[in-house]
């Protein structure tokens, strides 16, 4: 027998042997996944963001999977306009119509609830009850007779970019009222990660929009790719194996070692660039006041603190000083220049004096749906009044 008659009978040993590998792999993975869900369960989120321009924006018309192991299993939608939800909005609302929209980051946006839990669904119910002149309400038109509130929230970001995506998009909406949610947490560190303004003597300027856009341009690349892979936005909600792979990349390449391979501190622990940070962020609210003011709305702030400020064991971190001296500082510009701004330290403590740990997660930073339901409801007082309700 020649050595052609034996090609076929290879050919097919080759094939077993690659399927067997390739079940094997399979088989390998299933139970892999099995013991991470079983002894290291995952936070399991698609990717909700993306850039344009270099610009940070909300992802359109995603219906997807967020979930905190032991706390919470939620579902959100964003609309083809890049907000949350499943309404679309008019460009320009109807004349019974008083138009709200709410920036921020995941605070805004909700993250550790469904749709109809955020805080801006909440401010719209409160609203739009029966017994509201919406007249009472800064900016308003009087013929007004409902609300819309637009969730423009942007999980990740930071002050800079929740004003260029009012500039760029969200006031082409037109809203009447504009509502900044500043966060205690992570507002500081986001504007060092990433800041898109440069302080200057007399103010925030924007980056040099091709600076901002070589900014994001590689990350945006990968992402882009990534999110191209079969399969991949379902795996990124069902699959912790492939959490925990990245969570354990994220950290190798971010984090940061000296010559014995001790941590150093981040950027976060570091004062200079923390106080430069508030600084810039003070700046960036006055330049976005002056965009919404400019477009004839009225400009309102909200402050939410971060849990750690209730926390006996972690009040004193540094991270609860920087959250106070941010707002802090955002009150002091507010006072300065005339901004109305509701923070919402106090009414946050007085409910956990008499409800310990109904408002925030245990492990997630974010709040439960009786702590959006707090903040939704307390700005809807704030607007009506002018005054917090507690």
């Amino acid at each position: 027998m020649d050595s052609h008659s034996k090609t076929p009978g290879r050919g097919r040993a080759v094939a077993k042997n690659l399927v067997a590998f390739a079940v094997s792999v399979l088989i390998c993975l299933f139970l892999t996944e099995g013991a991470v869900r079983v002894f290291l369960p995952q936070f399991l989120r698609p990717v909700l963001r993306e850039r344009v321009d270099g610009l940070f924006c909300l992802r359109a018309d995603l219906d997807a999977r967020i979930f905190s192991p032991g706390e919470f299993d939620t579902r959100i939608k964003t609309t083809s306009q890049r907000f949350r939800g499943d309404e679309e909005f008019t460009r320009t609302p109807p004349h019974e119509v008083a138009r709200i929209a709410i920036l921020g980051d995941s605070f805004a946006f909700g993250n550790g609830v469904n749709d109809e839990e955020s805080y801006p669904a909440v401010l719209a119910d409160a609203l739009n009850d029966e017994t509201v002149m919406p007249g009472r309400v800064p900016g308003v038109p009087g013929g007004a007779t409902r609300f819309e509130v637009l969730n423009t929230g942007i999980p990740n970001s930071g002050t800079g970019d929740q004003a260029l995506w009012y500039e760029h998009w969200v006031k082409d909406f037109a809203p009447h009222l504009v509502v900044l949610t500043v966060y205690g947490g992570n507002d500081v560190w986001d504007e060092i990660q990433d800041s898109k303004f440069e302080l200057t003597p007399s103010g925030a300027v924007p980056m040099d929009r091709e600076a901002v856009e070589a900014r994001g341009g590689l990350e945006a690349k990968l992402q882009s790719a990534v999110l191209k892979i079969p399969g991949y936005m379902y795996l990124t909600q069902h699959s912790h194996l492939l959490y925990a792979v990245r969570t354990a990349v994220t950290v190798s390449f971010s984090r940061r070692v000296d010559t014995k391979g001790r941590t150093l501190p981040t950027a976060s622990d570091d004062d200079p660039k923390a106080d430069l940070a508030i600084d810039k962020i003070a700046a960036e609210i006055h330049w976005l006041r002056q965009r919404v003011e400019a477009s004839g709305a009225e400009f309102v702030i909200v402050f939410i603190p971060q849990r750690n400020e209730f926390l006996e064991q972690t009040r004193e971190s540094r991270g609860s000083h920087r959250s106070r001296s941010l707002a802090a500082r955002v009150r002091h510009e507010a006072d300065r220049a005339d901004i109305s701004y509701l923070d919402l330290t106090a009414a946050v403590a007085s409910r956990l004096a008499r409800n310990p740990g109904t408002l925030y997660y245990l492990k997630d930073d974010h709040m439960r749906p009786d702590g959006y339901r707090l903040v939704g409801e307390e700005v809807a007082h704030f607007l009506l009044n002018g005054v917090p309700a507690s």
